[in-house]
C-alpha cells in the first residue's frame, strides 16, 4: 500500500469547549496569502474525521498510485516554491516542520517574498484534463500564488459561457487579471504573463514551451482517464454558490483528487497553493496545529474537511444530482454528518 508522506511532525487538533473538533479559520484567506482582503472570521464544522497519516481508503489505490505517476512523469513540477531552500535547524515541537531527520527539525523557505504580490486574486478558467491547464497550475504552485478558479469541464454550463463573454471566445486556458487588467488565453502566454508579472521573468525548464512540456503534461493526464474534465450532472445552479476554500498543490495526489471532483461538478473555489517552501504551510500550522492537505471549507454549508475521500463524499452527497452514480464515488466511507441541502 502507498503510504501518505507526513506533512508535519507536530500532529495536534484544536476542539471546542463541547469536544467537536473545529476549524477556526479565516475565510478572506489574508492569513495565508499577500493578499489584502476584508478579514471575515468564521467558524468552520469539521463533518469529517481528524486528519491521518499514512493511510489509504479501501478504493482509492488506482487513483492515488496513478496520480502519483503522474507527478513522476512531470518530474514533481509544482511541488516547490521558486527560489527553494531548506536546512537543519533544533527541534521545536511550536513550529511547523515538514520532516524531523536525525532528531532535526526541518526550516524550509522560498524567495517569492522579493516578488510583486497581487492584491487581488487572480480569476482561472480551467480544464482539469487539459495539459495547457496543468502548466498554468503548476505555475501558480512554484509562484505561490492563490486563484479563484472556476472549473470549466466538457459540457459544462456553469462557468464556459463567462469565458466567451469576458475574451470573445470558448477556449481554455483563461486567466483574467484585475490587477492589470489583463485578460489571456493560451497557456504558454498565461505562463509567461504569470513569471513577468509575479516572478522574476523566468520561466523554469519544467513548464517552458516545448515538446517536452506537452508530451509530459498529456502523458500524465491520461494516467487519470479524462477524471475532471466531463460535467456531471448537478443538483442546482453553482454559478450562485460562494466558492469553496481549498488548500492543495500539484505535488500531493491526494489534492488532485479533490480538484478533479470540484472540477466535476462546477465548483469555484479559491485555491491555496502551499507547496513546499510556502509560508502558508506555517499559517496553517499555526491556526490547525498540523499541516495536512487536501483540506475544504464549504461557506455554503458551514463546514471544513480533511482527508480526500471524506471531501469527495462530500462533495458528491451535496452537490451532485445522483451522487452514487457519479465515477469515483466512495462507497466505502462512512457518510459525514453534514446537513445535505436539497
Amino acid at each position: 500500500m502507498l503510504l501518505r508522506r507526513p506533512f508535519s511532525t507536530n500532529y495536534r487538533q484544536k476542539y471546542s469547549k463541547n469536544g467537536t473538533f473545529v476549524c477556526n479559520t479565516n475565510r478572506s484567506v489574508k492569513a495565508y496569502s499577500a493578499l489584502k482582503l476584508k478579514e471575515d472570521k468564521v467558524e468552520f464544522k469539521n463533518i469529517g474525521p481528524p486528519p491521518k497519516r499514512y493511510t489509504m481508503v479501501e478504493g482509492q489505490s488506482y487513483d492515488v498510485y496513478s496520480t502519483c505517476a503522474a507527478i513522476a512523469i512531470r518530474g514533481g513540477s509544482g511541488g516547490l516554491v521558486h527560489g527553494y531552500g531548506a536546512k537543519l535547524i533544533a527541534p521545536d515541537s511550536s513550529q511547523y516542520s515538514a520532516l524531523s531527520p536525525f532528531g532535526k527539525q526541518l526550516q524550509e523557505w522560498s524567495d517569492v517574498e522579493t516578488f510583486p504580490r497581487p492584491k487581488e486574486l487572480l480569476e482561472f478558467y480551467d480544464l482539469e484534463s487539459n495539459a495547457d491547464c496543468k502548466k498554468v497550475r503548476e505555475s501558480f504552485a512554484i509562484l505561490d500564488l492563490d486563484a479563484k478558479v472556476f472549473p470549466c469541464p466538457k459540457e459544462g454550463k456553469t462557468w464556459r459561457p463567462r469565458v466567451k463573454e469576458l475574451g470573445g471566445k470558448t477556449h481554455l486556458p483563461f486567466l483574467v487579471d484585475k490587477n492589470t487588467g489583463r485578460s489571456i488565453y493560451n497557456g504558454d502566454d498565461i505562463v509567461k504573463y504569470l513569471f513577468e508579472t509575479y516572478g522574476n521573468g523566468q520561466v523554469p525548464l519544467s513548464i517552458q514551451p516545448g515538446f517536452k512540456t506537452s508530451t509530459s503534461c498529456n502523458a500524465a493526464l491520461i494516467l487519470r482517464f479524462g477524471r475532471g474534465g466531463k460535467a456531471v450532472p448537478i443538483l442546482r445552479d453553482n454559478s450562485a454558490l460562494k466558492p469553496i476554500t481549498f488548500w492543495g498543490y500539484e505535488l500531493s495526489p491526494f489534492s488532485t483528487l479533490v480538484r478533479e471532483v470540484l472540477s466535476e461538478l462546477e465548483l469555484s473555489y479559491v485555491q491555496i497553493t502551499p507547496a513546499r517552501g510556502s509560508k502558508k504551510r506555517i499559517s496553517f500550522f499555526q491556526k490547525h496545529g498540523n499541516f495536512q492537505v487536501p483540506y475544504i471549507e464549504d461557506p455554503n454549508e458551514g463546514v471544513c474537511l480533511f482527508e480526500s475521500a471524506s471531501i469527495i463524499k462530500y462533495l458528491f452527497d451535496t452537490y451532485a444530482l445522483n451522487p452514487k452514480k457519479a465515477r469515483g464515488y466512495p462507497k466505502n466511507v462512512a457518510a459525514s454528518t453534514a446537513a445535505v441541502t436539497k
